[in-house]
Parts: C-alpha cells; sequence; structure tokens
C-alpha cells in the first residue's frame, strides 16, 4: 500500500504540529511501501529514500491526488499527515484482498502523545484514513468536485458517501482493527471552505472480522 497526503510546512506549524507529523511518518516507512506528500516544497525532517514530494500549492485538490493514486499498481491510501498507522495495516490489507475489497476506511482512534500510543479510544467520528485500488481511485478523480481540498472541510465526507454509493459488498470498515490513530492535539488551521458539493447515499460499510 502507498500513503498519499498533505503536510503543514514545519516552519509555518507550531510544534505541536511538526511533532505529530514526523512521529506519523516514522510510522509509515515500517507500514506503507511508499509516501508520497502534495507539497510546495519537500520538508527536510521527512526526506528518505521510501519518500517522495509532489510539488503543489497549499491544502491540494482531492482530484489530483486522485489522478495519483490511479496510475498506481496497488492499493493507495488518503490520509491525514498525522495519523500514525500500526504494523496491523499489513494483515487488514491481505485480508482485504482475500475478501476481494477495493475500498477501506477506518474511524480513528484518539491517543495522547505525552502518554504514548496506549490507551486510544474512538471518542469522535473522525475519519482521516481512505483506502481503495487504482480503478476506484480512476473514478475519483473522474467525479470529484474540483473544489474539494485535502485539510479543508467536506473533503472526507465526501469521499465517505461516494466510497458508500460504489460499494455494493466491496467497502469495509477497518476500525475494529485499531490500526488508524490519531493524536490529541489542540491548534487547528483549515483550508478554504468549498461551496456546497453533492453529496452520495450512506448504505454502510462491511465491517473487516478480526
Amino acid at each position: 500500500m502507498i500513503a498519499v497526503s498533505s503536510i503543514r510546512n514545519f516552519t509555518d506549524a507550531n510544534h505541536e504540529y511538526a511533532r505529530n507529523q514526523i512521529a506519523a511518518h516514522e510510522s509509515w516507512l515500517r507500514v506503507f511501501k511508499a509516501i508520497v506528500y502534495f507539497n510546495e516544497q519537500p520538508q527536510p525532517e521527512l526526506q528518505d529514500e521510501q519518500t517522495s514530494f509532489v510539488p503543489s500549492e497549499p491544502f491540494p485538490q482531492l482530484y489530483r491526488l486522485a489522478e495519483f493514486c490511479m496510475c498506481q499498481p496497488e492499493w493507495c491510501s488518503i490520509l491525514n499527515a498525522d495519523i500514525v498507522v500500526t504494523h496491523l495495516l499489513h494483515h487488514v490489507e491481505k485480508k482485504l484482498d482475500k475478501c476481494r475489497a477495493n475500498m477501506a476506511t477506518s474511524w480513528r482512534h484518539q491517543f495522547d502523545p505525552a502518554v504514548g500510543l496506549q490507551p486510544c479510544e474512538r471518542v469522535d467520528n473522525g475519519l482521516d484514513f481512505y483506502a481503495a485500488t487504482p480503478d476506484i481511485w480512476a473514478k475519483v478523480y473522474q467525479d470529484c468536485p474540483p473544489e474539494l481540498r485535502l485539510g479543508a472541510i467536506q473533503w472526507d465526507s465526501w469521499l465517505l458517501s461516494y466510497f458508500n454509493s460504489k460499494a455494493k459488498r466491496d467497502f469495509y470498515d477497518i476500525t475494529d482493527w485499531k490500526c488508524i490513530l490519531h493524536p490529541l492535539h489542540g491548534h487547528r488551521a483549515y483550508g478554504p471552505a468549498p461551496p456546497p458539493v453533492h453529496f452520495y447515499g450512506m448504505p454502510g460499510m462491511t465491517s473487516l472480522k478480526l
């Protein structure tokens, strides 16, 4: 699986953002085949052989990330840059393939960075992780409103509704695996709010059994 995201430049972000993004990146290196950030410029603290940077304006358009994902040979996930991913995602990906799934998401489990990854509990309805096969990302690229941007409101809700509309039985909820962890943090900065966009139906996901 390939991780695709966009970071807040450390020169623009407070210490909390930088700390959380570095910790997330370290976890990604152990799980993902490759990491791709859409950003204005490379971030030196995150540069390594496994990580690439695609030149992009701040808060990149979701369809541009989908365009990249549809050109890859395997599962790609679009996720927020502060999400810590555990080794269990390897097992999840194998089970998804066995189930012939082509989409997956997870409600996030929150942890306190000052304490550690445990305890982690689901405390809200935040969704920061969306994985799909290239053919699904191709559909997202075709149908995604250009106003939707990573780091701004509505992109995640729209993508959840879109996956659900295309799901049938191929969209899986991996929340029970507790492999998508979100750090408790305070300061939040969002990109420009888009105009209202069309949302699809919400028939529900299939839970991926442990």
